[in-house]
């Protein structure tokens, strides 16, 4: 019993030792000095063009995608949810679903005999075509993104244990958007992104909207201010940076007639690659 009881005091000790150098390294970390914020942020465009889509970046990659749905009171309470996990293959940046499990419980084999991989509509905020046109379209944003924004570098975190750079943004004061998107929402948005110090990507990002944001006209549809984006991605397998979970909460209107409340929550697992070719390489990362 004594041997016992002392082979577990020096593993306690030995997971102690861990968590107090552990922690004593991630304060170092986070007392060293924050990166200069032009050359940092230089390095952090070159790779945000790959993250604009995730069509653009899941291409070649087939994962499984749960997907939770809830409808909103005006408190902000659940009164009804659904949940769907669908398997998903991503061919040519053409993302194609197929459902496996309803409020989860897998399919029946009648029903699971029905499903076929399909693609999915993304509502107004269409994704760009895939290929070049993609990319163009993904370096246009991005360029607005850096006409309309103000960034400020402001503390070290960490995120899913690596160390990562806060940032803060915000529009500028009588910013001139070029793109649709830019026109629509940067001019309205606000947040913070957490930049992977290491890779210079974007590790995890919280948007709000500060405005009411409408298309068309306010007669077709709105949606208010207070609206949020979460988003969060991985390193997958250690070489590549996919999706890990995007959070959206709207409250919206549309024709001035239906309301939508929502909360919508995507997460991303079982990736596998079916193609060889490289669909994110990190610009200037640190070795």
């Amino acid at each position: 019993m004594n041997m016992q009881r002392a082979s577990a005091a020096v593993i306690l000790l030995g997971l102690l030792l861990h968590v107090v150098c552990e922690s004593g390294a991630q304060s170092a970390a986070a007392d060293a000095p924050l990166p200069e914020p032009s050359e940092f942020l230089e390095k952090v465009r070159r790779n945000i063009v790959r993250q604009y889509d995730d069509a653009i970046l899941l291409n070649g990659y087939t994962y499984r995608m749960k997907m939770t749905h809830d409808e909103l009171t005006g408190e902000g309470k659940t009164k009804e949810r659904k949940i769907e996990e669908s398997e998903v293959i991503n061919k040519d940046g053409l993302p194609l679903y197929k459902l496996v499990a309803k409020d989860g419980q897998p399919l029946s084999e009648k029903e699971a005999a029905k499903q076929k991989f399909e693609p999915r509509s993304r509502g107004p905020f269409n994704r760009p075509k895939s290929g070049e046109e993609a990319i163009k379209e993904a370096k246009a944003f991005v360029d607005d993104l850096f006409r309309v924004m103000n960034f400020k570098v402001v503390r070290r975190e960490h995120v899913r244990g690596r160390p990562a750079i806060v940032v803060e943004f915000s529009p500028r004061p009588g910013a001139q958007p070029q793109t649709r998107a830019g026109k629509m929402v940067l001019t309205r948005s606000e947040g913070e992104a957490w930049v992977d110090e290491m890779d210079h990507v974007v590790a995890r990002l919280h948007t709000r909207f500060v405005e009411d944001l409408t298309w068309g006209t306010s007669l077709v549809a709105k949606v208010y201010k207070g609206g949020e984006v979460i988003r969060e991605w991985l390193k997958f397998r250690d070489e590549i940076w996919l999706p890990a979970r995007s959070e959206t909460r709207f409250k919206a209107r549309v024709f001035m007639v239906k309301g939508f409340n929502f909360r919508r929550v995507e997460e991303f697992s079982d990736y596998k690659k079916f193609s060889a070719e490289t669909t994110f390489t990190v610009v200037d990362a640190e070795k």
